[in-house]
């Protein structure tokens, strides 16, 4: 009978938001067992061919799954028992077998969930009947109660032996009651009689559909446990294959990288991020499927893949939906962590994983930002990581709206965007263009504030209130990393060259009072050096050469500021200035060339050493001179750099001229001119700060130095598509510091015989017929300078004229024989400066 009590599994559906049938079914559809017999077979024959595990993938996808002997179904079900031997893994050396193991293993885990999650609904194993059959159970039940109130509210009728209207007889009229679960019911007239009132229907009902709806939400707990350790399981499988050289991104085989797992792993990787001591291996195994997804986009330099297709991938879909589950204040967490870096060109053994992590979720945030990889363009309005968004889009007005006394929470609020910066530093893929312009924006905006901040607070602490009442002085805002975005937008070389063409936004990148300077060069680095293959006439390469026009033309403007802004107690611009130096470096073919007049900007179509430049520029007599007076007056390491780097130059632009002139051709006089003409500028620089009285840094030796690196070598490259930077040797002496009119005389009678030792030397390496046998000049033991503290001034200019000497008298003998190799008016050229 029932009448209304029983139930089926929509009822409890619609009695709780769990659905342990809908979950069992998006598991299913997620693993997709159904070819996994056949994908075994394509990674058994695979792994008998590959040469590595990086090509096991590759081999996998291009096998067909019948062909072979091998039986799919029966390798899996030896995987599940633990059986397979060497011959079933295709009998390639240990290591291989244990990577194709481990892929089987990984399908025997998706197999091994999807059997116990049908066990949970359909029965067996540790779950009973199962679902279904307890929900069936309970209707009947329900149904059972049901018929027992019925009995018992008809049984004193039935049951008495009385007539009908015998004063015994029971009262018809009156209704029976009926006591169930310990409430007393009155029974309804029904058409046969008296039946169980809507009341205890309903409560009958309720009690036994309460109990399937706990029954469901039970089973939906204990699929969820079996597809949370599934997850887990996968991701530790995950970190061992990736180890072991094989993409879990790549291959027929897809289960690492479904949108499920991406979820699941974002959101541990959040979970364990707010914890109070994150763990390193949780970390990275979370971060794993992220960082093998990026890998699948990118190649190793950071471009993308020519065989990745967005439209055919999932792999873009995992990485949206993987940041979904990040927040602000975890990727603030993790860019606060700070592992040592392996040093840049040195060899290390070890790497810290956390580099991995945080190199992971910064390059999943560049690419969820570029659409050339299915990621979103943020000027139309397409879903954003919300951490990130956060940080990027308005953060400044945030920080505007804070106050500057200590328990503000301005200062915590600033360092968690210059901690999302230090994460963004490790990307080493680009993000879109616009998004590039964004971060850069952002960094802008925030170092803006931070120096508004800085100013208010330096009122604050000199006012009369601070003075009067002995109030402590706030403390001032000191924030690493913000520069950070400036690196992650440098690895979009192109949309960097873009930007830089932007005066406006180059002035204010340059200007500001970073606290560390990495990230902006890393911007002028990209955006000034042509990538390789791009030819400099090109349309391509236009916004390059704007860049370093306007990099180089700001500096010069602004050199003083520049300056006292590193020297000041708040910033370290430094790696800027390097930076600067190299751009200098890469287009000294330009800034040697020596326009007679004008203002600094383009020259379009201007002939340098018989070579057209169609984006050519110039700097004007100021700009230029400001830029030469920056970089002898920077850091010493910086400056002694420079020199290095331009001695390089030197060296190498004599050279080409020399081996030019070897095959009969070849502008050698006007070239080893440009560089007596450096020479001369950087002596100009030395004079002019020397009379203001600012310290300098002489480059003289270093220049000497970096020529002698490549001497006798063939000549390394130095021009706009290489970024410099080198570390050569050090200086091989100190030429001693000296009064602006001692230095100006010594310059105007041998200021030149430095440049002419380099041009010396690159014409013998280069084998020019006007050498001879004769040997170029060097700097000896016995003249090179001695401590501060054991020379005088009297000993330095002694030395400095030794130096000379020694260079001075074997060009002489060369120049005598072979005629000049350079003009010392062009060497006077250059210290008179450009225009003059």
């Amino acid at each position: 009978m029932g009448a209304g009590v029983e139930f089926g599994k929509s009822d409890v559906k619609e009695m709780t938001d769990k659905d342990p049938w809908q979950r069992r079914q998006d598991f299913s559809d997620e693993v997709s067992t159904e070819d996994m017999a056949d994908t075994a077979v394509q990674y058994a024959i695979a792994a008998g061919e590959a040469g590595s595990a990086g090509e096991l993938a590759r081999l996998a996808s291009e096998q067909s799954a019948d062909s072979g002997s091998l039986n799919g179904a029966e390798l899996l079900e030896k995987e599940q028992r633990d059986t397979l031997t060497a011959n079933d893994l295709g009998n390639n050396g240990a290591q291989m077998d244990t990577v194709v193991g481990n892929i089987l293993k990984g399908m025997g885990f998706a197999l091994g969930a999807e059997d116990e999650n049908e066990q949970v609904i359909d029965g067996g194993g540790g779950y009973g009947s199962g679902l279904d059959q307890r929900i069936e159970d309970l209707s009947d039940d329900a149904k059972n109660d049901y018929d027992n109130c019925v009995w018992v509210l008809q049984m004193p009728a039935s049951s008495s032996t009385r007539p009908a209207g015998h004063p015994l007889a029971p009262d018809p009229s009156i209704a029976p009651k009926v006591v169930y679960d310990y409430v007393e019911y009155e029974a309804a007239r029904g058409q046969g009689g008296w039946v169980p009132p809507y009341e205890l229907v309903a409560a009958i009902r309720k009690i036994y559909l309460d109990q399937a709806v706990e029954a469901a939400e039970e089973a939906d707990g204990d699929i969820k446990d079996v597809i949370e350790k599934y997850r887990r399981d996968m991701g530790e499988l995950a970190v061992e294959l990736e180890d072991a050289g094989y993409d879990t991104s790549e291959g027929p085989l897809r289960l690492w990288h479904t949108e499920e797992m991406a979820a699941y792993n974002g959101s541990r990787l959040n979970e364990e991020l707010e914890k109070e001591n994150p763990s390193s291996s949780a970390l990275e195994r979370y971060s794993s499927g992220l960082g093998s997804a990026v890998d699948d986009m990118f190649d190793a330099d950071g471009n993308v893949r020519e065989d990745f297709d967005a439209n055919t991938s999932q792999l873009d879909e995992y990485t949206q939906e993987f940041l979904q589950h990040l927040t602000a204040d975890s990727l603030a967490t993790l860019g606060a962590m700070n592992p040592p870096r392996p040093p840049v060109g040195e060899e290390y053994t070890f790497e810290d994983p956390l580099l991995a992590v945080q190199e992971a979720v910064a390059n999943g945030i560049n690419a969820s930002m570029n659409e050339a990889v299915g990621g979103s363009d943020p000027g139309t309005g397409a879903p954003m990581p919300p951490g990130m968004k956060e940080f990027v889009y308005g953060y400044d007005q945030k920080l505007d709206d804070m106050g500057t006394w200590p328990g503000s929470g301005l200062r915590s609020a600033v360092q968690d965007h210059g901690n999302f910066g230090n994460l963004m530093s490790h990307a080493t893929v680009a993000s879109g263009d616009a998004f590039s312009r964004s971060m850069v924006n952002s960094a802008l905006d925030v170092q803006r504030v931070i120096e508004e901040k800085n100013a208010d607070i330096t009122r604050h602490n000199g006012s009369n209130s601070v003075a009067e009442m002995g109030s402590d002085p706030y403390p001032w805002l000191e924030v690493d990393g913000v520069d950070g975005l400036l690196t992650a937008a440098s690895r979009n070389e192109e949309a960097s060259a873009n930007m830089l063409s932007d005066m406006d936004l180059t002035h204010d990148v340059l200007v500001r009072e970073w606290q560390g300077s990495d990230g902006v060069a890393d911007l002028i680095r990209a955006g000034t050096t042509l990538p390789e293959g791009v030819d400099h006439n090109s349309e391509a390469a236009e916004p390059y050469f704007a860049a370093a026009g306007n990099v180089l033309e700001s500096t010069g403007a602004n050199y003083e500021h520049l300056r006292s802004v590193n020297e000041g107690p708040r910033a370290d611009t430094s790696a800027m200035h390097g930076a600067i130096g190299e751009t200098a470096v890469k287009y000294m073919d330009l800034l040697a060339y020596n326009p007679t007049s004008g203002s600094s900007g383009p020259v379009p179509g201007v002939e340098v050493f018989g070579e057209t430049y169609d984006h050519g520029f110039k700097l004007s007599k100021s700009h230029h001179d400001g830029l030469f007076e920056l970089m002898v007056t920077t850091d010493e390491d910086v400056a002694q750099q420079f020199g290095r780097d331009l001695g390089e130059w030197q060296y190498n632009t004599a050279h080409g001229a020399f081996s030019d002139a070897g095959e009969g051709g070849g502008p050698v006089h006007d070239t080893n001119n440009a560089v007596m003409r450096v020479s001369g500028y950087v002596d100009r620089a030395y004079e002019a700060v020397e009379g203001d009285g600012l310290r300098r840094s002489d480059l003289k030796t270093s220049m000497l130095a970096g020529a002698n690196a490549v001497a006798g070598l063939a000549p390394k490259p130095t021009g706009f598509g290489v970024a410099l930077g080198m570390e050569a040797v050090r200086n091989l002496t100190d030429v001693p510091q000296e009064p602006a009119d001692e230095l100006k005389y010594h310059n105007d009678l041998r200021g030149d015989i430095y440049p002419r030792q380099i041009i010396a030397r690159a014409a013998r390496d280069a084998g020019y017929d006007g050498m001879g046998d004769a040997d170029v000049p060097t700097l000896e033991e016995d003249d090179r300078a001695r401590t501060d503290e054991e020379v005088t001034d009297g000993d330095r200019a002694r030395e400095r004229d030794a130096v000379t000497d020694a260079a001075d008298g074997e060009l002489t003998d060369l120049e005598e024989e072979h005629g000049y190799l350079a003009d010392h008016a062009a060497y006077q050229e250059g210290r008179r400066g450009v225009g003059e």
